[in-house]
């Protein structure tokens, strides 16, 4: 659910943090005294004396301790313990994380009527941890506790009803459930209910539309980098919100899509210095809300399935963007000119994209049996790309390129008779070709080629054509993250959050997240959410250890 897996407070929440009450039990007793007493079966001095471990107050932090307590008291019906022992086990305090077991403690508060717990339940819902995703399930938890006065249950239901994501879209539902988390100070949702209401940023600041036109950009400031994201080769995009005030100038600069490392800063102050022509409300220039991207991109390219392969391309390594039409005109129409053309014009590098015309070349090329061409213009038709989507016409492309021995051809065919996609379903033909692309990957694969590494990663973790092995997969895709493969960094990094085929680590999967989230491409908001997501459920001491870990990585190192 692409909603709340972004939000800011898209993550499980506690009460304040381990504020133990000390209401029945003097602040002069002692920690011995009250751990007999806990001894004793007193569920809430048992929450109390785990309470007072996880934070060490008065004795060494010990979350292992405090969990022991908790588990205690959670047993003996305690809805706080319950609720604690909850997020231990999402925190990884204490115990191994484990969602399953979170949501298993949030469902006991949750059918109780304790709104935390519901809401807890309703964001295991809303981003799939723990339980299948279910946006409807989610909403019912999050109305449950909302109706309660949960805070944050009121906020997510208000971007609900702004974003139309499970309901629909309803400005005035959300501007109420907004209006309900601000009045218990949340600051989130103070700023999502100034916006609705057309002066979030002070001053009367329009929206755009409405007679209200938008402001134009009169001059840009590039970015700097910061160190840290260099040494990390972070690449992408930052969003700003801001007011272009009368006079042009931007005010209010606020971050809305985060890449960390030092980059939002960064943004901020290259757009402090851009100039803008001010937005118009009847003639008369005024303050108007509005949003920049400030791109950050080092001098690096990375490969896709639109790339050429070199090895069925003669030379395109040295092709410049320069000469492509009169490279095309000159040989009067050579297939591998044409293609390396039709695929700048698919990335848009060095001329406009055009998808279309990108398709055109590439055809022209697949006509004249260029196996590349075949399985690039067959991923165009599956895509939609310039075409219209046609599975069996990509299906028909890749048979031709397949034949020719093209293994990610052979692969995509796999896929296509395993998931009827173009095709009939055919679990002996899926075999059939998976079990040639697997041979071609792994002889590439052992001879250090990265891309081949972490498709055969994705065939073990799949079992196509292969038994299902997670660790045969981690492995190969730990090989192909060495050395800079962005989709391996990305699946190596899901696998240690989901402990599939590697010890559980958070630590080491915002890490690799953030090495892959670093790499431009069209996944790369995907992967950069994903990194977002595991933030969350790190503590700042982790935090900071996985950003170190990512500032040293190089290529070939090993995590």
């Amino acid at each position: 659910m692409r909603l709340f897996a972004a939000l800011p407070f898209a993550i499980f929440i506690s009460l304040s943090p381990y504020a133990y009450s000390q209401s029945k039990a003097p602040a002069s007793e002692s920690i011995e005294t009250k751990g007999a007493t806990a001894e004793k079966g007193d569920v809430y001095l048992e929450n109390n004396l785990g309470e007072i471990y996880a934070i060490g107050r008065g004795v060494p932090q010990d979350y292992a301790e405090a969990v022991r307590w908790f588990r205690k008291a959670a047993d003996g019906g305690y809805a706080r313990a319950q609720l604690n022992l909850g997020m231990s086990y999402v925190r990884g305090q204490g115990v191994m994380i484990d969602y399953g077991e979170a949501v298993k403690w949030f469902r006991k508060l949750a059918d109780r009527g304790f709104a935390p717990g519901q809401t807890n339940l309703g964001i295991a819902y809303s981003t799939g941890r723990g339980v299948s995703r279910d946006i409807d399930e989610a909403l019912k938890w999050f109305r449950l506790a909302a109706d309660a006065g949960n805070a944050v249950a009121q906020f997510n239901l208000g971007l609900a009803y702004k974003q139309g994501e499970g309901v629909p879209q309803d400005i005035s539902e959300a501007k109420k459930w907004f209006g309900l988390a601000a009045e218990q100070e949340m600051e989130p949702a103070k700023r999502e209910l100034a916006v609705l209401s057309g002066d979030g940023f002070g001053g009367g600041a329009y929206r755009i539309g409405g007679g209200v036109s938008a402001p134009n950009v009169l001059s840009k400031v590039a970015p700097e980098y910061s160190n840290e994201a260099r040494a990390a080769r972070l690449e992408g995009t930052v969003v700003l919100s801001l007011v272009v005030d009368q006079q042009g100038r931007p005010q209010n600069l606020k971050v809305v899509r985060s890449l960390g490392l030092g980059l939002d800063t960064k943004a901020i102050e290259a757009a402090e210095k851009w100039s803008f022509k001010p937005g118009m409300k009847d003639g008369k220039p005024v303050p108007v809300m509005a949003s920049i991207e400030i791109n950050f991109k080092l001098a690096s390219d990375v490969d896709s399935k639109l790339t050429p392969d070199p090895r069925n391309v003669p030379n395109s390594e040295h092709s410049q963007t320069n000469d492509f039409k009169q490279r095309v005109r000159a040989v009067g129409g050579d297939a591998a000119s044409q293609l390396i053309l039709g695929l700048r014009y698919a990335k848009g590098q060095g001329v406009p994209q055009d998808y279309k015309e990108a398709a055109r070349l590439i055809r022209k090329a697949a006509e004249k049996e260029l196996p590349r061409a075949q399985f690039i213009l067959g991923v165009m038709y599956a895509r939609g790309q310039g075409l219209t989507r046609d599975y069996s016409e990509a299906t028909d492309w890749w048979r031709k390129a397949a034949n020719a021995g093209d293994v990610d051809a052979q692969y995509e065919l796999g896929i296509a008779y395993a998931q009827s996609r173009g095709v009939s379903r055919d679990d002996a033909e899926a075999a059939k070709w998976f079990r040639k692309a697997t041979e071609a990957y792994r002889k590439a694969a052992d001879k250090g080629d990265a891309g081949a590494q972490a498709t055969l990663g994705n065939i073990y973790a799949k079992g196509q054509g292969v038994t299902q092995d997670y660790a045969e997969a981690a492995g190969w895709w730990r090989k192909a993250a060495d050395a800079g493969n962005p989709g391996a960094q990305y699946s190596l990094g899901l696998a240690y959050s989901q402990g599939q085929g590697v010890a559980q680590n958070l630590v080491f999967a915002h890490m690799w997240l953030t090495l892959s989230a670093a790499i431009p491409g069209e996944t790369q908001e995907l992967r950069a959410k994903e990194r977002f997501n595991i933030a969350q459920q790190l503590t700042p001491e982790q935090l900071a250890e996985s950003q170190r870990l990512a500032v040293e990585w190089k290529p070939s190192s090993r995590k």
